[in-house]
């Protein structure tokens, strides 16, 4: 999980990390609208990552279980 502001394709270091860990769901917590969006980037060192990410306003981080779920499901 990853609490900061900014747009996803500037996330470098939780870009590296998916691609480091090998893992396909990343949580962002922000002040937005709830979200799930699939990441296409390379990190800084050229390598390719592609994960869903989860994008849900931080009131709403004690609703993270339930979010995960359904994206899970949703496949």
């Amino acid at each position: 999980m990853e609490v900061k502001s900014g747009p996803a394709d500037k996330m470098k270091s939780l870009h590296q990390f998916m691609a480091e860990k090998k893992l396909d769901l990343a949580i962002h917590c922000n002040l937005n609208l709830p979200s799930v969006e699939k990441i296409r980037v390379k990190t800084t060192l050229g390598q390719p990552v592609a994960y869903r990410l989860v994008s849900i306003p931080i009131y709403l981080s004690e609703h993270l279980p339930r979010f995960i779920e359904q994206v899970i499901g949703e496949g």
